[in-house]
């Protein structure tokens, strides 16, 4: 009677984690069929690419033009003169720029504050062409003069940890840009990003003006290729409860093969022996 305890508890548990594993599946997929195949509901698969690479370039060109006329004024009027001109305010509202100056290491001027930066050059990762900042994603332009470093930011799209009607993580309006769509610095997998059945261009990777990769534009929500795959990113609560279903429906396959030993085991003793 004992045996027959034992056995019964261990397919009972083994079925119950089934269960309960097939269960968050089943509502978790249908949670992601619902909210995250419609890209159309969320504005996630139509942007021009090419006109955002055209806003883009020009910008590059305006900002470059814009740095070598400060560098030049820099060294030809010196730092207090040149702080005090007026084109140097209101750029971020009015051009999606930026402007910071670091002498030596540190930050002596900034035409806006409604970017999070480091206070010093070497802690900032401006030596790279794109930057997430604490509230924004930003391509990066630079040029030096003496001991100056002159910076240049575009804004591409805010990213505030958290919103409310006056912060809202939108693309800077040049751009034209669904605030749905992310930004990954990861380039694109050719396995979902692809040219949809309606001939809509779905690449969504971003180059300068000098054809060198930025970052990707990546849909809030994305259909792969055959239909049956998720993108998840790395960490995302997505890939984590995927982790723990992997560990339930082992654990119910641990429990279940149990209960076959325990049944062999009672099987055997009823195969006579010669």
């Amino acid at each position: 009677m004992k045996f027959r305890y034992n056995k019964i508890s261990l397919l009972v548990i083994a079925v119950i984690l089934f269960a309960i594993a097939f269960l968050l599946e089943k509502s978790f997929f249908q949670s992601q069929t619902r909210f995250q195949y419609i890209p159309e509901l969320v504005g996630a698969g139509e942007i021009d690419i090419e006109e955002f690479h055209k806003v883009l370039h020009k910008k590059e060109a305006q900002l470059d033009e814009f740095l070598h006329h400060i560098a030049r004024d820099l060294k030809e009027y010196g730092f207090n003169k040149l702080i005090k001109q007026s084109v140097l305010t209101g750029l971020l509202n009015k051009k999606g720029f930026a402007v910071l100056i670091y002498e030596n290491d540190s930050l002596k001027f900034w035409s806006d504050n409604a970017l999070s930066v480091s206070n010093t050059f070497s802690n900032s990762e401006f030596d790279n062409k794109v930057v997430h900042l604490k509230n924004a994603w930003v391509v990066v332009s630079s040029t030096h003069i003496d001991n100056n470093t002159i910076v240049g930011l575009i804004l591409i799209k805010n990213a505030y940890p958290y919103e409310n009607k006056f912060l809202t993580n939108d693309f800077q309006s040049d751009f034209n840009v669904p605030s749905s769509f992310k930004i990954s610095r990861l380039k694109s997998d050719p396995s979902w990003i692809k040219k949809r059945s309606n001939g809509v261009n779905t690449n969504f990777a971003v180059y300068n003006n000098e054809n060198k990769y930025l970052f990707t534009l990546v849909p809030a929500s994305t259909i792969l290729p055959d239909n049956s795959r998720l993108y998840f990113s790395e960490n995302s609560p997505a890939s984590r409860l995927v982790g723990i279903l992997a560990g339930v429906y082992f654990l119910s396959l641990i429990f279940f093969l149990l209960f076959l030993q325990k049944l062999l085991q009672r099987l055997n003793r009823y195969i006579p022996t010669n």
